[in-house]
């Protein structure tokens, strides 16, 4: 009988004693980017063609086991609009642009007033890259010297 009680004592705690918690948790992917700067040849207001020029966007995450849409935009820079981008040098002002197809059709933006931020589908760990597709207008007068301008880029995923 004393063997049966303390037998009953051990099982009398873990009877007792309240279920386990379950553990739950998401991952979320962790992402890196790597951008290319936007480099045009050296502009001449004598040129007859449009001065281009390509860049890309590398993003690289780490989702394992997961289907992930990867999603950029592109801020308007200086100019505060994405459909009429400006570098700057003091005063002087090149008017130039970023679009995602190589026709320069579909203005790089961020998915409001006929931008477009482009998206892919990335399954698993890997790269998603962005082609970006630059362009300078021809017959612009403009002092000679250094332009440039600041594009922020956001990455969703």
């Amino acid at each position: 009988m004393r063997a049966l009680t303390l037998i009953t004592a051990l099982l009398a705690p873990a009877v007792l004693a309240p279920p386990p918690a379950a553990a739950q948790t998401t991952t979320v992917p962790r992402c890196s980017i790597q951008t290319d700067p936007m480099l045009f040849r050296p502009y001449s207001a004598l040129d007859q063609a449009p001065n281009t020029t390509t860049s890309q966007i590398e993003v690289t995450c780490d989702s394992p086991d997961r289907i992930s849409l990867v999603r950029i935009s592109l801020s308007p820079g200086r100019s505060g609009r994405h459909h009429d981008r400006t570098m700057t040098r003091g005063g002087s002002v090149l008017h130039y642009n970023v679009h995602t197809d190589p026709g320069h059709r579909r203005v790089a933006g961020d998915g409001t007033n006929g931008t477009v931020a482009p998206i892919r589908l990335q399954r698993g760990p890997g790269r998603a890259t962005f082609r970006l597709y630059g362009i300078i207008p021809p017959r612009q007068r403009i002092r000679d010297g250094e332009y440039d301008d600041t594009l922020r880029v956001t990455i969703e995923f």
